[in-house]
């Protein structure tokens, strides 16, 4: 049986707590929070922790809380055991030389309430020592998880463009949407041209599928857009984007 503590209770933490709890190899033997809801203490069937340094001996303390509160997190456990925390963006210098901390970032979009299969969620893995990389490997075979090897500069690549896939994207939908309220338009009639783009993307790769009046330098539409958005600082994302999209296709 592999002894883990969760430390945290947002949205990573909340899938993995999901993943410890259903997984029968994983003996589950602490959980930090800095506090817990009623609902939390009421459920939780491992000791919970407002200290991490009354987190119990384990094998694998994973690490599941905001970027900021990390290093200041690990200098205060003491006790033995693997620590790994979930970040895309930090290396391993937040364990200011200890040499069996390492990482488990999953590489994924995490929305309360939504369930996710183990198909779903790549898992990077950093591991400066034997001991390190043996106890994540052990891991991710008992959730099922696939995993694969990478360094704090790739992984911090890697985060870096899955904002730009999938969070800015996100935006971007969020301000379609709300210019389709603006005129009294269904969102959800965008939802074919979305999953069209989505399926060329997959198909064709991203430069290739590309359409719209950018790419066509179609200057009398791209002028009458931005003089259709009343938002300064949308005419200038606007500009900005069609700028962009003509530089990668050298218009």
């Amino acid at each position: 049986m592999l002894r883990i503590t969760l430390s945290g209770n947002g949205r990573v933490a909340s899938y993995f707590r999901q993943a410890l709890t259903q997984s029968p190899t994983i003996d589950w033997v602490g959980w930090y929070a800095r506090r817990f809801s009623e609902g939390e203490k009421n459920e939780s069937r491992v000791p919970l922790f407002l200290d991490p340094q009354e987190l119990p001996e384990a094998d694998l303390h994973l690490i599941c809380i905001s970027d900021d509160a990390i290093q200041s997190f690990v200098s205060q456990i003491s006790v033995p055991g693997v620590l790994a925390h979930t970040s895309g963006a930090l290396g391993l210098e937040v364990y200011r030389g200890n040499s069996d901390g390492g990482v488990f970032y999953p590489l994924q979009s995490f929305t309360d309430n939504q369930i996710l299969n183990a198909s779903q969620i790549p898992i990077c893995i950093e591991a400066p020592t034997q001991n390190c990389r043996e106890v994540l490997e052990e891991l991710a075979q008992h959730l099922g998880l696939q995993h694969q090897y990478m360094n704090s500069v790739q992984r911090l690549q890697l985060h870096l463009a899955a904002v730009f896939a999938n969070n800015f994207v996100n935006h971007q939908w969020t301000l379609a949407e709300k210019i389709c309220n603006q005129a009294q338009i269904p969102f959800q009639i965008l939802q074919p041209l979305i999953e069209n783009s989505m399926k060329k993307m997959q198909e064709l790769g991203p430069l290739r599928a590309q359409t719209g009046p950018a790419l066509r330098n179609d200057q009398k539409t791209l002028q009458k857009h931005i003089e259709t958005l009343q938002d300064k600082s949308l005419q200038d994302l606007y500009e900005k984007l069609s700028a962009s999209i003509q530089k990668s296709h050298e218009l």
